[in-house]
């Protein structure tokens, strides 16, 4: 991950915008050229690694915390992590996509065809594990401020393939007069042998357009050529699209934990400054009044802790007076903002645990506005996925209308069963029994739910039939 960093911060000093990077393509009919692949990877140069930078934070490296100097002369620095990070990320990525995303076709007045069409989503989400794939695109946008998927038709053309790829590796090349992306670019490390025998590393570039990909590599002058190691070089890509694309976190692309970054490097500051003081009072100087103490006396006090002291002598440590109150106040003003402000509940409070009812859905308010956020942008970004692909299935006579799919979310929630039942009990009669059964969240689709009861009430015997 070093070497990602390195790499980032040492890839040139062109200064160019994406603005001019667009005219530049659209001047030369949309072609590529080693400069534009250059120009886009400064270009983006701050984006990604902020990008690398968050995704370390995630995983508690690279902190503002590791940075604090060492000041005393007792040698006593502590550096102190705390992983607000991951359990904002985590909480939410848990919140919204714990539990897997129900996609369904729906094609109203023809349930045959709904049906096919359901077959080719099972198999779809058979080979790609949709429950696990959404969950790490869902926690990489929480963690970088988008996530990023590739689509590719497999060697024996037979299977469409989904696969998350690190955001930092991404660059998508947005003209903002058109819709969506019209280019996007991926950029990674790789080895190449030297002559002389040694391996180093180089860039190697995947561009996208609508119909192809091309693959560069970066030779021993920096220039970007075709890669030689691809047979066929650019390649179809056989999508109704760009095939790398972007599943946004919100629309400023900002992390989970962004806005209160700040707020956790000053508690972990906090913290570590307090671990100091406490372990400096492990040290405390020795104070002796009326008593000599030689160097082996000294010694035998280190030892055996004690000592004999005359009847007109004293002895007592030299502590540091500690405002152990400030301290707690300081540091639950820091943890409790923190909570406030990335909109995510601190679910070991005693406040939210005793909570039920509607108390607890207007403790959970922040958070599900945040998720429904999230909900949307991700939901966008499948509607993209499945139009990829549609033209792709459809000639391999899959039926598949991208427009028919609905997506389903599910809270992650422990569920008071017992005051559902008893609220849609209530409302029996008053409104339709689709509507009443929609109410109970266990429930994933009421129509379902209801044809079933159907059967069920076929297998009991009328009582009232019965003499």
């Amino acid at each position: 991950m070093s070497d990602i960093i390195n790499d980032l911060t040492n890839v040139g000093s062109i200064n160019s915008s994406m603005k001019q990077i667009i005219m530049t393509l659209k001047n030369g009919s949309n072609k590529i050229t080693n400069q534009i692949i250059k120009d886009l990877i400064v270009c983006t140069k701050k984006r990604r690694k902020e990008q690398v930078d968050d995704y370390l934070s995630y995983t508690g490296k690279a902190l503002k915390i590791d940075k604090k100097e060492q000041k005393r002369k007792d040698g006593i620095n502590n550096k102190i992590k705390n992983d607000f990070r991951g359990d904002i990320v985590d909480t939410l990525q848990g919140y919204v996509f714990g539990e897997p995303i129900i996609y369904k076709a729906n094609i109203p007045g023809n349930d045959e065809k709904s049906k096919e069409m359901q077959k080719t989503i099972r198999h779809i989400n058979y080979i790609n594990d949709f429950p696990d794939l959404d969950s790490e695109t869902g926690k990489n946008a929480g963690i970088c401020g988008f996530g990023a998927r590739e689509a590719f038709i497999d060697n024996t053309n037979t299977d469409i393939h989904l696969v998350d790829v690190p955001p930092w590796e991404c660059i998508f090349v947005i003209d903002p007069t058109l819709s969506g992306e019209q280019f996007a670019l991926r950029l990674y490390k790789i080895e190449i042998k030297e002559p002389d025998g040694n391996f180093s590393k180089r860039w190697r570039v995947h561009w996208y357009d609508s119909e192809k990909i091309t693959v560069y590599v970066q030779n021993d002058r920096g220039d970007f050529i075709l890669d030689s190691s691809v047979d066929v070089n650019p390649y179809p890509h056989l999508l109704n699209g760009i095939p790398l694309f972007k599943f946004k976190n919100n629309k400023e692309e900002l992390s989970d934990f962004k806005k209160v970054e700040s707020l956790i490097n000053g508690y972990d500051m906090v913290l570590s400054y307090n671990q100091d003081e406490t372990e400096a009072l492990r040290n405390a100087y020795l104070l002796l009044i009326g008593v000599e103490l030689d160097p082996d006396d000294a010694e035998q006090v280190k030892e055996t802790g004690t000592m004999e002291i005359p009847k007109d002598g004293e002895a007592k440590f030299i502590t540091k007076d500690i405002n152990g109150e400030f301290n707690e106040n300081h540091l639950y003003r820091l943890e409790k903002n923190i909570y406030k402000f990335s909109k995510v509940p601190n679910f070991l409070d005693k406040e939210f645990q005793t909570s039920s009812g509607i108390a607890l859905k207007y403790r959970l308010l922040p958070l599900e506005n945040k998720a429904i956020s999230k909900e949307r942008k991700f939901s966008n970004a499948l509607k993209y996925q499945f139009n990829l692909i549609s033209d792709y299935l459809n000639k391999k006579q899959m039926f598949f209308d991208p427009k028919s799919i609905t997506f389903t979310y599910t809270r992650n929630l422990p569920i008071d069963i017992g005051s559902e039942a008893e609220a849609t009990t209530k409302l029996k009669g008053m409104v339709s029994e689709e509507t009443r059964l929609s109410q109970l969240s266990f429930v994933i689709d009421p129509k379902l739910e209801i044809e079933k009861m159907k059967e069920d009430a076929k297998s009991f015997p009328n009582l009232d039939e019965i003499q």
